[in-house]
C-alpha cells in the first residue's frame, strides 16, 4: 500500500514505522512491548534508509543523532545490569538538581527511557527524511499513507495481538538477553575478552555513522544492490540465532559474520562507485 501512494524506501519506511506504534497501541502494550516494537521498527528503519542511501545534509546530522541514541540505549541497558540502582542515583547527585533525581531514576528503573527517546529519535529522523527528502508528496497521499499505516496496524493488532517477537526464552541455565538484543550478545560472546567484546558491539553500531558520507547516492545496480541488502539482514537475523544457541562453537561463526558486518559498510560503498 505504501508503495502505491509513495513509491520509495522512504514511504516504506515510514509506513512500517507508523504500522508498529499502532499496532502497539491497540494491543495495549507495556514496557517490554513497547521497547520492543521500538527495537522492530528501529531494524526496519535502518534497512530501507541504508538501501536508499539518499542523506541531505540535515538528515546527515539527524542520522548522527539517531544512531548515537540507539548506542546511549544500548549502554543503559548495560549498566542496568551492571551497576546498583543506587549508584547511578549518587552519580546523577552530582549533576542533577535534587528535584529531578527521583523522576529520573523512576523512568530509568520502569524501562520507558528507551522507547521513549527511541521512538522521538526515530520519529524526528524520518520527519526530516520527509522534509528534505527531495521528492515531493502532495499533502493527500501523505494523508492517505498515514491513514493506511494506523489502519494497517491496528487490523494486526485486533486479529493477532502485539507484532513483536516474544523475549527469548531458553531451556538451559544461561541467561538470555531479549530478542533484540541477540545480535550484540553474538558479538559480545565471540571474543574472549570481555572489553574486547565490549568494543566490537560499539564498532558495530558506530559503523553506521559515516554511511550518509560514504555512501552519497544507491549504486546504479539496484538488483544487486538489494540482494547485498537482503545479505546484511541475513546476517544480523543469523547473528541473532548464534546468540540465542550456547557458546559453545559460536565465537568463530558470530566473527565471521561480524567480518562482513563491517566489509558491508567500509569497502562496499567505494566498490559501489566504480
Amino acid at each position: 500500500m505504501a508503495f502505491f501512494y509513495w513509491p520509495s524506501a522512504r514511504g516504506l519506511a515510514l509506513f512500517a514505522l507508523l504500522a508498529l506504534i499502532a499496532n502497539a497501541a491497540w494491543a495495549g502494550a507495556d514496557v517490554a512491548g513497547w521497547t520492543g516494537t521500538f527495537y522492530l521498527a528501529l531494524f526496519i528503519y535502518l534497512g530501507f534508509s541504508i538501501y536508499d542511501a539518499g542523506f541531505t545534509p540535515a538528515r546527515k546530522r539527524s542520522w548522527v543523532l539517531l544512531i548515537i541514541v540507539w548506542v546511549l540505549l544500548e549502554a543503559t541497558a548495560f549498566l542496568a545490569y551492571v551497576v546498583p540502582m543506587g549508584q547511578v542515583a549518587f552519580w546523577l547527585a552530582g549533576v542533577v538538581p535534587a528535584n529531578l533525581i527521583t523522576p529520573l531514576m523512576s523512568t530509568f528503573t520502569s524501562g520507558w527511557l528507551v522507547p521513549i527517546l527511541g521512538f522521538a529519535a526515530l520519529l524526528f529522523d524520518a520527519a526530516i527524511w520527509h522534509l528534505t527528502g527531495g521528492t515531493r508528496n502532495g499533502l493527500v497521499d501523505i494523508i492517505l499513507l498515514v491513514a493506511r499505516a494506523i489502519v494497517a496496524g491496528l487490523l494486526v493488532g485486533w486479529l493477532f495481538g502485539l507484532l513483536v517477537p516474544a523475549p527469548a526464552t531458553g531451556a538451559s541455565l544461561s541467561i538470555l538477553p531479549p530478542w533484540y538484543g541477540l545480535p550484540a550478545y553474538a558479538l559480545l560472546r565471540a571474543v574472549p575478552d570481555k572489553l574486547g567484546g565490549i568494543l566490537l558491539v560499539l564498532a558495530a553500531m558506530l559503523v553506521l555513522l559515516p554511511w550518509p558520507w560514504i555512501m552519497h547516492k544507491r549504486p546504479s545496480w539496484r538488483g544487486l544492490w538489494l540482494l547485498c541488502c537482503l545479505f546484511m539482514v541475513a546476517v544480523w537475523a543469523t547473528l541473532g540465532y548464534l546468540g540465542a544457541q550456547p557458546p559453545e562453537g559460536t565465537a568463530l561463526p558470530a566473527l565471521l559474520l561480524a567480518t562482513l558486518h563491517f566489509l558491508f559498510f567500509l569497502i562496499l560503498p567505494f566498490l559501489a562507485r566504480r
